[in-house]
C-alpha cells in the first residue's frame, strides 16, 4: 500500500469513529430521555413469527404493560400486510413513545384496530429494562474508546486498521439494529436495519482477514475462510430480503428476521470464531498468546451476544426475555474488557501513551476554559457600557486568539507532562538520540559495539536486545543481552521486508527466524548493513511511536558510524599492504644496485 493510501486512513478512521459516536449519542438520548422524554419505546410484550406467512403473534404480555393496557392479549395475531410502514417496523422491532402504533389485530374470528402507546424505560419493570440496557451501553462506549485509540495511535499499521474497523463495525451492528435504534420514519429504520447487517458481516469478516497473516497456512484454513465468505454473502442476502419485506411487504420479513433464516447469523459468527481460533492455534508458541488476545475477543463476543439475543424469542416469561438481553449485553461488556486487555497488555498499545494523552487533554481543556473565563471577565470589566456590536467583536477576537494559542499551548503542555510524569522515558529517548550523534566520534569498532549494547540495556526496558550485522549474506549477532539471538540468512522474510520498506517492522507479522518485538534497520547508502532487534518490554506494553522513532535514529546513527569504521579499517589494511609491497620493491632494487649495474643507483631505505 502506497504512502498516500496509508495516510488516507489517518482521516478515514476518525471520521468513521465520529459517525459511530454520533449514532451512539442519538441512541442514548432516545433510551434515557436526555434533554426530554425518552423516544425509545417498549411493548412490554414479545413479538414472534407464527406458522402462517406474514403473520406475527404477540406473546408474554406483561401485566400493566403498554400492550396489555391497549387491549392486546397473548395469542393475538397481526398480518404485517395490513399495517403501514411505520406500524410494521414498530411491531417487528421497537416503537416510538411519541407516535402511537396502529395495529390490525386478529383474535380468533374477530378483527379490530388497536392503538398502542409504548412505555418508556421508566414505565414499569424499570429495573429489568435498565439491567438489560446499561451493560450494552457501557460496552458500546468502551469499544468506541478502544477504536479511537487505534484510530489515532495505530492507523499506520495493518493490524491497527483492521482491528479499529472491526470495533467500529461491531458497534455499528449493535447501534443500527432497530432493536436498539428507533425513529418515526419507517423507511429510515428499514435502511438502518440493512446497514446493521452490513456492519455485522464486516465485524465477522475483518478478524478473519487479519488472521490470514497469522500462523501457518493450510487447506483447512482456506476452506474455513471460503465458508465465512459464503455465509457472509448469504447473510447479506437475508438482510436485503428482510429490508424489502419491511419496506413494501412484498416478501415476508418475519421469516428472514425471526424465522429459520436467522440461523445463518450465528453460523457466520461461529465459523468466524473457528477460523480465527485455527489461525491462532497454528501460530508459533512465542506469539500465540498475543495473537489470541488480538484476534479472538471480538468473534467470541459477537457469537455470545447474538446467540443470547436470538434465544430471547424462546423465553417463556418477560423476566427471562429481559435476562437474555442482559446476558447479551454482558457478553459485549466482557468482549470490550478483553479487547482493552489485549490493547494495553499484549503489545498493541502502550499504557503510558493513554495516561499522557488523558493528562494533556485535561490540562489543555482546563487552561482554555480558565483563560476564556478570565479574559471574558476582563473584557466585561474593560468594555462595560460599549455597544452590543463592539462586545460581539471583542468576544470573536478573544475566541480567535485562544484558537491560535491552542496548538502552541498543547505542545508546551505535552512537553511539560512528559518531563514531570514520564521523565525517565523522556530521558531515555534523549539518551538514545544523543548516542546516534556521538557514535561517529568513537574510533574503535569493539568499543562502539560495547557502547551501543550498553546504551540499549540502560535506556530501554527491553528484556532482550541484539545487534545483527551482515556478513557474506548472513546476519549474525555481534552483541546482545538477554536471550542469545539467532542469526538468519539474507533471504529471511523480515530481512527482505527491511530491505524493501526501510522502516521498523513488527516481527509478529512475519514468519522469520528473528526473535523480538520490533526490528529496526541499520541502513548505509541503501544497503541493509545490520539489524537492531528489541525484545518484549518488561511491562508487556507496546513500544510507543516516539520510542520507535528514537530507536530508529539510534540504529541509523550507530550503523553509519560502524560501517565507516569498517571501511576505514579496510582502507588502512590496503594501505599497509601497498607500503609493504613498495618496501619489497626497494629491497630488490637495492640488491640490484649492489650488483654494480652501470648508471643505476638506489638511495638507501629510510
Amino acid at each position: 500500500m502506497d504512502t498516500g493510501s496509508v495516510r488516507l486512513w489517518r482521516w478515514l478512521l476518525p471520521t468513521l469513529w465520529l459517525f459511530g459516536a454520533v449514532v451512539l449519542c442519538w441512541s442514548e438520548a432516545s433510551v434515557y430521555g436526555i434533554g426530554g422524554r425518552p423516544s425509545y419505546g417498549y411493548w412490554d410484550a414479545v413479538t414472534v413469527p407464527s406458522r402462517q406467512p406474514f403473520v406475527a403473534e404477540i406473546v408474554r404480555t406483561t401485566p400493566g404493560g403498554a400492550a396489555q393496557r391497549a387491549g392486546i392479549r397473548d395469542g393475538d395475531r397481526i398480518d404485517v400486510r395490513d399495517l403501514g410502514l411505520y406500524d410494521r417496523v414498530a411491531l417487528i422491532f421497537q416503537p416510538v413513545t411519541t407516535v402511537p402504533v396502529s395495529l390490525v389485530v386478529r383474535r380468533g374470528t374477530e378483527k379490530s384496530t388497536i392503538s398502542v402507546v409504548a412505555d418508556t424505560v421508566y414505565d414499569g419493570n424499570t429495573f429489568l429494562k435498565l439491567v438489560a440496557a446499561v451493560p450494552s451501553d457501557l460496552a458500546d462506549w468502551w469499544i468506541l474508546g478502544c477504536a479511537l485509540l487505534l484510530a489515532v495511535r495505530r492507523w499506520q499499521t495493518r493490524e491497527g486498521r483492521y482491528l479499529c474497523l472491526a470495533l467500529i463495525a461491531y458497534v455499528g451492528l449493535l447501534l443500527l439494529d432497530p432493536t436498539f435504534l428507533v425513529s418515526p420514519n419507517g423507511g429510515l429504520v428499514a435502511i438502518c436495519y440493512l446497514l446493521s447487517g452490513c456492519a455485522g458481516c464486516a465485524a465477522a469478516l475483518l478478524p478473519v482477514m487479519l488472521a490470514r497473516s497469522v500462523g501457518v497456512p493450510s487447506p483447512l484454513r482456506a476452506f474455513l475462510f471460503a465458508c465465512v465468505l459464503a455465509l457472509v454473502a448469504l447473510e447479506l442476502a437475508r438482510y436485503a430480503a428482510a429490508t424489502i419485506g419491511l419496506l413494501d411487504a412484498s416478501i415476508d420479513p418475519l421469516s428472514f428476521i425471526y424465522g429459520n433464516w436467522r440461523v445463518v447469523e450465528p453460523l457466520m459468527y461461529a465459523s468466524s470464531a473457528i477460523a480465527v481460533g485455527l489461525a491462532v492455534a497454528s501460530t508459533p508458541r512465542i506469539g500465540r498468546a498475543r495473537a489470541a488476545w488480538l484476534l479472538l475477543p471480538l468473534p467470541l463476543a459477537l457469537l455470545l451476544n447474538k446467540s443470547a439475543f436470538d434465544l430471547t424469542t424462546s423465553a417463556s416469561t418477560w423476566i427471562g426475555y429481559m435476562a437474555l438481553y442482559a446476558l447479551g449485553g454482558a457478553a459485549t461488556l466482557a468482549g470490550a474488557a478483553a479487547v482493552t486487555y489485549a490493547l494495553l497488555r499484549r503489545r498493541v498499545l502502550d499504557f503510558d501513551f493513554i495516561v499522557s494523552r488523558t493528562l494533556v487533554v485535561a490540562t489543555v481543556s482546563g487552561l482554555v476554559v480558565g483563560s476564556f473565563a478570565l479574559l471574558e471577565w476582563l473584557l466585561g470589566t474593560v468594555l462595560a457600557g460599549v455597544s452590543h456590536a463592539t462586545g460581539w467583536i471583542a468576544n470573536g477576537a478573544l475566541a480567535l486568539a485562544l484558537g491560535l494559542m491552542l496548538y502552541p499551548m498543547q505542545k508546551r503542555v505535552d512537553t511539560a507532562i512528559d518531563l514531570v510524569f514520564f521523565r525517565r522515558r523522556f530521558e531515555n529517548e534523549r539518551a538514545l538520540r544523543d548516542f546516534a550523534k556521538e557514535a561517529a566520534f568513537v574510533t574503535r569498532r569493539d568499543e562502539l559495539l560495547d557502547h551501543a549494547i550498553g546504551k540499549l540495556r540502560m535506556h530501554t526496558d527491553a528484556r532482550a536486545a541484539s545487534i545483527l550485522l551482515d556478513g557474506e549474506g548472513h546476519y549474525r549477532a555481534a552483541r546482545w543481552f538477554g536471550d542469545e539471538p539467532r542469526g538468519t540468512s539474507e533471504n529471511d522474510a523480515a530481512i527482505l521486508a527491511l530491505k524493501v520498506k526501510h522502516q521498523p517492522l513488527d516481527l509478529h507479522r512475519y514468519v522469520t527466524a528473528l526473535r523480538g518485538d520490533v526490528a529496526l534497520p541499520m541502513l548505509v547508502r541503501g544497503r541493509l548493513f545490520g539489524v537492531l532487534l528489541c525484545g518484549e518490554r518488561a511491562g508487556g506494553e507496546a513500544y510507543a511511536s516516539d520510542e520507535i522513532d528514537a530507536l530508529s535514529e539510534f540504529a541509523s546513527g550507530f550503523g553509519v558510524a560502524l560501517e565507516s569504521l569498517d571501511r576505514n579499517n579496510g582502507a588502512e589494511t590496503r594501505d599497509d599492504a601497498i607500503l609493504t609491497e613498495l618496501r619489497d620493491i626497494r629491497k630488490e632494487l637495492a640488491s640490484l644496485n649492489a650488483g654494480h649495474i652501470p648508471g643505476f643507483g638506489i638511495a638507501p631505505e629510510d
